[in-house]
């Protein structure tokens, strides 16, 4: 199948097949929205364009751009979730930090808490260095496992916490990097899926834009393009 990409002002779908849909969404639009909220988020916005019978595969946070996988059949969507077919798709995110990094590669394999009282997860990061200045180092970091804002929560954990973040990073860092740059939001971008096709076996390798205002960070910095 030849298929042109469509694109809005939330999302673009990147590829179409029988089985799948690829889209890049925006940083501060809802995967999936609450109930009551429904219609400003990206499933409802698939459904509107593929049909109701569309599903996530995963999610991203709200704050987070980049690509998110869904399906056009629901029977498909429970396989997923029940043999973990999740582990078979390669994420690769584009991440600033603050600091410098060192070296030029690692891997952060620190448990992380789950749900329930003193309950911990296995979580690995592998992460590698594209680029460095005195206020930021641009990674990508790919994730062995999913868990809930691992690459944040990794990052922070060693010291570099991802530009933007509001949570796990730290508020003077912030508002320093935003007075002087002019950047306001999360600079954590879904950029790389790498999988075989669940039906034709196909090796599918799909890539997401960086955002404009994402990049103009990045040409302040003096990275310019590169990737």
């Amino acid at each position: 199948m030849i298929y042109i990409p469509k694109k809005t002002a939330d999302y673009q779908v990147i590829h179409e097949d029988d089985l799948l849909i690829v889209a890049s969404k925006k940083a501060g639009l809802l995967s999936v929205a609450a109930d009551d909220k429904k219609g400003r988020d990206l499933l409802s916005l698939l459904r509107e364009q593929f049909g109701s019978k569309i599903k996530l595969l995963h999610r991203l946070d709200k704050e987070t751009s980049g690509l998110v996988i869904a399906t056009k059949k629901p029977s498909f969507e429970r396989i997923f979730v029940q043999h973990d077919l999740h582990k078979e798709i390669r994420k690769i995110y584009l991440v600033l930090v603050h600091g410098q990094i060192k070296g030029k590669s690692g891997i952060i394999d620190n448990p992380l808490p789950a749900r329930g009282p003193n309950i911990k997860v296995p979580a690995k990061t592998i992460y590698k260095v594209l680029g460095k200045t005195k206020e930021a180092t641009l990674i990508t970091a790919q994730i062995e496992t999913g868990r809930q804002h691992q690459i944040r929560r990794h990052l922070a954990a060693i010291g570099h916490p991802i530009i933007g973040d509001r949570v796990d990073g730290k508020f003077a860092l912030n508002k320093t990097f935003m007075q002087k740059r002019g950047y306001h939001g999360l600079w954590l971008h879904s950029w790389r899926l790498e999988f075989e096709h669940f039906l034709t076996h196909e090796k599918i390798r799909l890539e997401a834009e960086i955002p404009a205002d994402k990049q103009a960070v990045l040409n302040a910095l003096g990275f310019g393009k590169v990737i």
